[in-house]
C-alpha cells in the first residue's frame, strides 16, 4: 500500500537525519574504518536471526546476488567518501551538497528504470532540493566573486561530498533494486553484513581491531547512536522502495539533509540566518506536501 511506503520513507528522513549527525561525531572520535565497522556489526547482529530462514530463497536466485553485490561495492565507496567528508568539513556544508543526490536519483531513475511521476510531484522535488541547498549555505562575504573564491573552492570537504553525492544516488538505486529482488531485510543486512567484514579484514591486516574496539567502547554513545539510527533508515528506506518508486522515495526522505545540517549547527551553538529558517521550512513543507499528494 503506499500509505505505508509513505511511513517507512518519513521514518528514514527522521533516521537519515540523526544517523548523519552521530556519524559526524563518530568518524571524529574514532575514525572512518571503526565507524563504519560498528554499523555493519549492528546491522548483522540485528537482521541475522529474522533473515536466516530466507537466505537459502535468495541464494538460488541470480539477478538478486547480482544486485546485493553491486550495491554493497557502490555502498562502501559511498560511505568511506561521505565519512572523510564529514570527518574533514563541516555538517552545515557538506549536507547540503549531498543532496545534489536527489536530482541524480530521479534522473536515474525516470530514464533507466522507466519510473513515472506526475508534474506536481517533481514541482515538490524542486522545492525541497531549493530547500535543501537554502538550509546551510552561508556566506560569510557580501561579495559573490570573493565568496566563490574563499568559501565554495577552498571548503574543506566540498569536493568529497561532490563525489559522494554522485556515488549515493546510484547507492540509492541499487539498493532500491536489491530491496525488490531480494527483500529490504535481506538487501540491508547482506550489505552491511559484508561492510562489517570488508573493515574487520582491514583492521586486521593494519593490526588497529583491538584498538579500534577500544575506542568504539570509550565512544560507544556516539556510536551506538550512528549504527542504531542509519541501520533504522536504510532498513525503512528499503521496505519504502518495495511501494513506491525510488524517485519518489528519495524526492520524501531528502530533507534528511536540512535535519542533520540543522543539528550541526544547533549542537555547534552557530546561528541561523534568515534564509536557512526560510530553506528549513520550505524543504519540511515540500516534504509534507509530497506525502500527502502521494497518498
Amino acid at each position: 500500500m503506499p500509505s505505508t511506503g509513505l511511513i517507512l520513507a518519513f521514518i528514514a528522513f527522521l533516521a537519515w537525519g540523526f544517523g548523519d549527525f552521530f556519524i559526524q561525531r563518530s568518524v571524529r572520535a574514532i575514525g572512518n574504518i571503526a565507524a563504519l565497522l560498528a554499523i555493519g556489526l549492528v546491522g548483522c547482529v540485528v537482521l541475522t536471526p529474522i533473515v536466516w530462514v530466507k537466505i537459502p530463497a535468495v541464494a538460488k536466485d541470480p539477478s538478486s546476488w547480482i544486485f546485493l553485490i553491486i550495491a554493497f561495492l557502490i555502498t562502501l565507496v559511498v560511505a568511506l567518501v561521505e565519512f572523510q567528508s564529514f570527518k574533514v568539513g563541516k555538517l552545515s556544508v557538506i549536507e547540503p551538497i549531498m543532496s545534489l543526490e536527489l536530482p541524480l536519483t530521479i534522473i536515474i531513475g525516470l530514464a533507466f528504470l522507466r519510473e513515472r511521476l506526475t508534474t506536481p510531484q517533481l514541482m515538490l522535488m524542486f522545492v525541497i532540493f531549493l530547500g535543501v541547498a537554502l538550509s546551510a549555505i552561508r556566506p560569510h562575504v557580501h561579495h559573490w566573486w570573493t565568496r566563490w573564491r574563499q568559501t565554495r573552492l577552498v571548503e574543506a570537504g566540498v569536493w568529497l561530498g561532490l563525489i559522494g553525492a554522485g556515488v549515493m544516488a546510484l547507492t540509492n538505486i541499487f539498493t532500491g533494486l536489491a530491496s525488490q529482488h531480494a527483500g529490504p531485510l535481506v538487501a540491508v543486512w547482506f550489505i552491511h553484513s559484508s561492510l562489517a567484514l570488508f573493515c574487520l579484514i582491514i583492521l586486521l591486516a593494519r593490526r588497529q581491531l583491538r584498538m579500534e574496539l577500544i575506542n568504539i567502547k570509550k565512544s560507544w554513545r556516539v556510536v551506538l547512536g550512528e549504527s542504531l539510527f542509519d541501520n533504522l533508515a536504510w532498513i525503512a528506506y528499503s521496505g519504502a522502495v518495495i511501494y513506491l518508486p525510488v524517485s519518489l522515495t528519495i524526492g520524501i526522505t531528502e530533507s534528511y539533509i536540512v535535519l542533520a545540517a540543522l543539528l550541526g549547527i544547533i549542537a555547534n551553538r552557530e546561528r541561523l540566518q534568515r534564509h536557512q529558517y526560510f530553506g528549513i521550512g520550505l524543504a519540511l513543507v515540500g516534504t509534507i506536501f509530497l506525502g500527502v499528494i502521494s497518498g
